[in-house]
């Protein structure tokens, strides 16, 4: 439930179109990356269904994704830390 966002929060990894709708919330949060589980140490967006454009400075966030949609957050505890790094051509 990792998303990626930019400063307005809009989701920008995964694309939208790629979130699954979690029942019975009907809320859009989770997704699928082959290779990766709940446990895996990295997550690598490898496959883009759309070019991701960004701006040099451009501001993202990390977000969780029950916090991003505000949803389901009273048992959710404790921090997390997070290195990033981006290869883009």
């Amino acid at each position: 439930m990792t998303i990626v966002t930019n400063a307005n929060r809009e989701a920008l990894l995964p694309p939208t179109e790629d979130l699954e709708t979690v029942p019975p919330e009907g809320v859009k949060i989770i997704y699928s990356l082959e290779g990766t589980g709940h446990k895996s140490p990295e997550l690598v967006f490898r496959t883009l269904s759309n070019p991701l454009s960004l701006s040099r400075n451009q501001e993202l966030l990390i977000c969780y994704g029950q916090d991003w949609v505000d949803h389901s957050e009273y048992n959710n505890t404790g921090q997390t830390c997070v290195d990033v790094f981006a290869w883009y051509i």
